[in-house]
């Protein structure tokens, strides 16, 4: 025979097993919904980077006088020749990169006149 009271305290004890896994369910939804906002971030600043790089490469494709610029371009060599049988090749090399995403590199050499 039970006692007076034990159904509640069973209910009760269900309750907060219940309650402990539905928060273990929120956390993860949660965790998951941020994973993907850091992923769409971090797309746009790679796809960004992709961006800045393809418009370089448009201009200089129309004009010989640009020069690769801003935050994320570095100048890793100028004034540099190669001599190919005879022929004087002078050349740059610029480096873009996104600060926030290791390994993200792309190298454009840039011929000078």
């Amino acid at each position: 025979m039970k006692r007076a009271g034990s159904l509640f305290v069973e209910v009760l004890i269900a309750m907060v097993v219940f309650l402990v896994g539905l928060i273990a369910v929120a956390s993860v939804l949660i965790f998951g919904l941020h994973s993907v906002a850091r992923s769409c971030e971090h797309l746009k600043d790679e796809q960004s980077l992709i961006n800045e790089v393809e418009e370089y490469m448009a201009s200089r494709i129309f004009s010989h006088t640009n020069s690769p610029s801003g935050a994320n371009t570095t100048c890793i060599s100028a004034g540099k020749s190669l001599d190919i049988d005879g022929f004087t090749v002078n050349y740059s090399i610029y480096r873009y990169i996104l600060p926030d995403k290791p390994g993200s590199r792309y190298y454009i050499i840039q011929r000078e006149h």
